[in-house]
């Protein structure tokens, strides 16, 4: 049996109409129907859109209408929130405490003006004009709704966001312009830093705020040089009714952008932890929130974050919402104890008792739930009926024999034994230091071992703690641009998408494919080269 970590593609199915949780359940079904899997599902990993759990919870209806269904699917169960994703939510919400998007703002204006009461008519105002800018806003929200923001917080870090402000406006007048982003490759050459381009903040784009302060810090000298030397020099044209010394920044702005990239460094590491397909990522979904929790508890309480305190109290607020969710679900405690490097270490260290007393109690529920009870092997029984000749295997006379009756006495003990003797046995066992946890498993899964959990490892540790790698296969490769996309029939794009994913799964290999084709030819030609 293969112990590996295996990921395939089944589908790129187009969405008609809205992109409504019915909708969602019904590409699924369709999918599971067209590869007979309505009797093999485990768990689905997706991000934390509230549709694609009304799309799971109706997957699971139909599924569970099926004739001789004996398990019940359970969604609330059975659903895996995308950790990446909502590590990068609890960011975004401290980044727009911070820096908010245009939409809150207007949002925030639209409210000072209803509580101050104002007649804007009186003011002399062109409402059509007001209006119409507001309209032409770009309303782009949040996976899930956001709380309403104290109107006092945009005052308290009106000068942080200045500073913000300034580098996003800075750097998007640099990439806008050849001639800047020249001007700015001498200015890093001249001093000695890494020749980079600058990030823009895209808000739609995980740690994209991260990335970009991360960008801006490393080639901190060349974007001084670049503002202090830009507007008089011929090689950058002029801006319109602005200047590039208008974004300079002090050294107060840059001690506040490195205490923002500071704080937005702990979820972009936490974020990356989960980003594997190639090994198991969900049990390490409890400890990396706690830890990225604490952290951030830890920065709010230092008078060094004060500038910044209620921005990280509103990402706290937003991470402890997805940790909340998490512990309710069955499998983040299991696959944690599935681990042999921790088992139940660190929930007995860190959790409060009655926390993981109620975690082993979901814990034996499952096992039981796998419990199949052992009959002896049959090659143990055709042993025993057989009259075994003396020999001298291994160097050693009668080495058969005795191993013979060794394995007929573990046999008689695993087939007697309690099936919570398992269980125990591997909890009460030492942590070992394992690399490869799924080859862990593997070898342990004999009847001598611990073939209970690892019928639990198999169907557990597969799951995906992000949706990251099912994600990959739209923007990955260069054969589905976008200027190809356009012109590619919706058939002709997921006929594509599932063979870029064979060839990246190794189900298709181009070097073979190209041999096999040669070999055609040259039979072809019955060896003669020059005819090819």
């Amino acid at each position: 049996m293969d112990w590996s970590l295996k990921t395939d593609q089944l589908a790129f199915t187009h969405l008609e109409g809205n992109h409504s949780g019915s909708n969602v359940g019904n590409v699924l079904v369709r999918t599971f129907d067209r590869y007979n899997l309505r009797r093999k599902l485990g768990w689905a990993t997706a991000d934390n859109a509230p549709n694609n759990f009304t799309g799971i919870r109706t997957t699971a209806i139909d599924i569970n209408s099926t004739p001789g269904l004996t398990e019940k699917w359970e969604p609330a169960q059975r659903y895996i929130r995308c950790m990446e994703h909502a590590v990068d939510l609890s960011a975004r919400h401290f980044v727009e405490t911070i820096s908010p998007s245009t939409r809150k703002v207007v949002k925030k204006i639209r409210t000072a003006f209803k509580n101050a009461n104002m007649n804007l008519e009186d003011e002399g105002l062109d409402l059509n004009a007001i209006n119409k800018s507001l309209a032409s806003i770009d309303d782009t929200g949040d996976d899930e709704d956001d709380d309403e923001d104290d109107p006092d917080e945009v005052a308290t870090l009106l000068s942080f966001a200045d500073s913000v402000g300034k580098a996003l406006a800075l750097v998007k007048q640099i990439c806008a312009s050849p001639q800047a982003r020249a001007f700015f490759k001498k200015s890093c050459q001249q001093n000695d830093v890494p020749t980079l381009q600058l990030l823009l903040w895209i808000r739609t784009r995980w740690a994209s705020m991260y990335s970009f302060l991360d960008r801006m810090l490393t080639v901190r000298k060349a974007i001084n040089h670049f503002v202090q030397l830009a507007d008089d020099s011929d090689e950058v044209p002029t801006l319109r009714r602005k200047s590039y010394s208008d974004f300079r920044l002090g050294k107060q702005d840059w001690n506040k952008l490195e205490l923002m990239h500071e704080v937005l460094k702990e979820p972009a590491s936490a974020k990356q932890t989960f980003s594997s397909s190639q090994e198991p990522t969900v049990f390490r979904t409890v400890p990396v929130l706690e830890f990225l929790q604490e952290t951030w508890e830890n920065m709010a309480d230092l008078p060094r974050f004060y500038e910044v305190e209620e921005a990280l109290r509103k990402g706290l607020a937003n991470l402890e919402k997805w940790y909340r969710k998490v512990t309710d679900v069955d499998a983040y405690f299991i696959c944690l104890v599935l681990d042999p490097n921790i088992k139940t270490a660190y929930t007995e260290e860190k959790w409060k008792p009655e926390f993981h007393e109620a975690g082993m109690e979901r814990l034996g529920e499952v096992f039981d739930s796998y419990y199949i009870t052992p009959t002896p092997s049959e090659s143990t029984i055709s042993q025993k009926a057989t009259a075994v000749v003396p020999d001298k295997s291994n160097g050693q006379y009668g080495y058969s024999w005795i191993r013979n009756a060794v394995r007929a006495h573990v046999d008689a003990e695993h087939t007697q034994a309690s099936p919570c003797d398992e269980l125990k046995r591997y909890l009460e066992s030492p942590l070992e230091k394992v690399e490869d946890v799924i080859g862990y498993w593997g070898k342990h899964s004999g009847p001598s071992h611990y073939p209970t959990l690892a019928r639990l490892a198999r169907d557990y540790l597969a799951i995906q703690g992000s949706a990251t790698p099912s994600e990959r296969a739209f923007s990955s490769g260069g054969l589905t641009g976008v200027a190809l996309r356009n012109r590619l029939t919706v058939e002709a794009f997921e006929a594509l998408q599932l063979l870029k994913s064979a060839y990246r799964n190794g189900h298709i290999d181009a070097g073979s494919e190209a041999e096999k084709h040669l070999e055609t030819l040259w039979d072809c030609t019955d060896g003669h080269s020059d005819l090819l």
